[in-house]
């Protein structure tokens, strides 16, 4: 996984880590994205459904932290994490949202560049936590920085 650049044409991906080590790779499930190809054009990509695919759940202690990491250089305009407490037989989610509050910090390669961005978060309850994360670049005038959004699925279990 590498960073976003101006060529990159869909979202950054994100990893839950947990304790030092990737627990979870999120999996995309929705995306409007603009990237400047090789050609010179902006190219516009959209998935306009759901598969509310979920990844397999990981199990993580609620008293402590847990990161997502977004493979990006560039900062998010916008982060939403959103904590569901169930899902249904089409695996949508279900029952109230709580909004999550975390904390969003760049992560420096040894050269002292950002490389990447982290999120860290603590979960509210023990139990299921369908997590539905929404990033948002905005556009950059003047540049050739791909942006748009992209909607991301985590699933883990707090005790």
């Amino acid at each position: 996984m590498g960073a976003v650049v101006a060529y990159e044409s869909e979202p950054p991906p994100q990893v839950i880590k947990y304790q030092g080590r990737t627990v979870q790779e999120t999996y995309k499930d929705d995306q409007t994205w603009h990237y400047y190809d090789e050609g010179g054009q902006w190219v516009t990509v959209g998935d306009d459904y759901r598969s509310w695919k979920w990844p397999k759940v990981d199990k993580v202690d609620n008293t402590r932290r847990v990161n997502l990491v977004i493979w990006s250089i560039w900062k998010p305009d916008r982060l939403t994490i959103m904590d569901y407490p169930r899902i249904g037989s089409s695996g949508a989610v279900r029952g109230k949202a709580e909004p999550i509050r975390y904390h969003l910090y760049p992560i420096k390669s040894k050269n002292g560049r950002v490389s990447k961005w982290g999120a860290y978060f603590k979960l509210r309850d023990k139990g299921q936590h369908y997590l539905v994360i929404k990033t948002r670049w905005e556009r950059d005038p003047g540049t050739q920085h791909s942006y748009g959004t992209g909607e991301h699925l985590a699933h883990l279990k707090s005790f």
